[in-house]
């Protein structure tokens, strides 16, 4: 997988100017400056930032300052699609492979090398990454075009239908690689989503009830509702509502004892008002090892995608069980990722089943 874009060039000392006063906050400019010996007391960022357009720096620096500008992090969501064709012989992953250094892509659009994988459970699956480049219209010219790279899986679930997961650490990379799966791996390709608009409000609230109890594997046990959003309606335009303290722990205490959440006085008045739950974080800890985990499920609306990812990971030291920060090895996050996201889907097909029955 190619990680340097070498068709960029170098920015303006305007444009590493700009983009460290606009678009860095003052932390990063203080910690860029000072990892590279260069310290200037009782300067503001304008000043700071003007000094730092000065130098001349290496690519791995420039693309630094362009992640602070978009405001990367390290961490990473998984989201996913079924693509279905009644195409003959239809194949996703060798179709992709002999896209990859053909001149069918998209201009800054790269391919990288698809290998087999073996997962826990003896089967099969596919595993590629892909580089794309975004485009921003409207900034200045070095932070026009940002190249995003993601990571994906392909698994066949029969001989006309595909589970593809991406693990991304932006929404729209999911949304870019369904819409080349569908238009580029065969004849009449359609995905199919876990789509929040097909659920009610009702739908919603059973939806994160039963992932509280089913999202993790036996070996965690649910302990705490740390966050919980919410929206009035479907529609994109109305603002997303959090849940204060008080209400979260009563909502814990519903899942705790095993009480169908709806039953809940806040959960059934917000119901009763037309309130959807968009999003709730988890918390869980393991039944055989010191550990904590945090989960976060969410029906983003803009792009219209349903994700999961780890909020946190932590350990319990001493007498005192002193919460430290643990790491999980990628292997590890993968798989947990993919059992939560694989559990949502059924979660999320049982109850559309289920209400698409009553009307029959």
């Amino acid at each position: 997988m190619q990680q340097v874009n070498t068709t960029l060039k170098y920015p303006t000392r305007y444009e590493v100017e700009q983009t460290l006063t606009d678009f860095c906050t003052r932390v990063f400019v203080d910690k860029f400056a000072q990892s590279r010996g260069i310290f200037i007391t009782k300067a503001i960022q304008d000043e700071l930032s003007e000094h730092l357009s000065g130098f001349f720096f290496e690519h791995f620096d420039i693309e630094e300052i362009r992640d602070a500008a978009y405001k990367r992090n390290s961490s990473k969501t998984l989201s996913g699609f079924v693509v279905t064709s009644q195409e003959e012989g239809f194949d996703p992953v060798q179709a992709l492979d002999a896209l990859r250094g053909s001149n069918e892509l998209d201009k800054g659009v790269i391919l990288g090398a698809i290998v087999e994988e073996e997962n826990a459970d003896g089967s099969k699956q596919f595993k590629g990454a892909m580089e794309y480049v975004d485009k921003k219209p409207g900034r200045i010219e070095f932070l026009q075009e940002e190249v995003r790279r993601f990571d994906y899986t392909i698994k066949a679930i029969d001989e006309n239908s595909y589970q593809v997961l991406v693990e991304c650490q932006k929404s729209n990379d999911s949304k870019v690689f369904e819409n080349l799966v569908k238009k580029k791996t065969g004849k009449d390709v359609r995905s199919e989503t876990l789509d929040a608009d097909i659920l009610n409000a009702k739908s919603t609230i059973s939806f994160f009830d039963e992932l509280a109890n089913k999202g993790l594997p036996a070996e965690w046990r649910f302990v705490e509702v740390k966050h919980l959003i919410f929206r009035k309606g479907k529609s994109e335009n109305e603002e997303l509502e959090e849940v204060d303290a008080e209400e979260l722990s009563g909502i814990t205490q519903a899942i705790l004892d095993g009480n169908n959440l709806r039953e809940n006085k806040f959960v059934r008045q917000s119901e009763e008002s037309g309130y959807r739950f968009t999003a709730m974080t988890y918390e869980y800890e393991n039944r055989n090892h010191p550990l904590i985990i945090q989960i976060r499920a969410e029906f983003k609306s803009r792009p219209k995608v349903f994700e999961v990812g780890i909020h946190d990971f932590k350990q319990r030291e001493g007498l005192q069980e002193k919460t430290t920060k643990a790491e999980l090895s990628d292997r590890e996050e993968i798989e947990l990722k993919t059992f939560i996201w694989q559990r949502s889907k059924e979660i999320y097909k049982a109850i559309v089943t289920s209400n698409a029955g009553k009307y029959e």
